[in-house]
């Protein structure tokens, strides 16, 4: 089952990076940071683990990271060089 996930996965990314056209770093930012988040919300959600203020605050730093380069740290590229 993993095995099936990992590659379903390297399918999506894959998909993603021709859907992203010029802007692929984009995939790989949101690529680095979704597992961080998942595994963030999988120990709170089935295990019950508690985060303090820091952690919270790091994961939040870590969402508005990925917020910001979506919205303004993409720069269309000039093609008439």
């Amino acid at each position: 089952v993993a095995g099936a996930l990992y590659f379903l996965g390297v399918y999506w990314a894959y998909s993603a990076f021709q859907v992203c056209g010029q802007h692929k770093a984009l995939v790989i930012v949101i690529s680095y940071s979704v597992p961080v988040l998942v595994a963030i919300l999988l120990t709170y959600v089935l295990l019950g683990e508690r985060y303090n203020r820091y952690a919270v605050l790091g994961t939040t730093m870590v969402l508005a990271g990925v917020a910001v380069i979506n919205g303004w740290g993409i720069e269309p590229s000039d093609t008439s060089l």
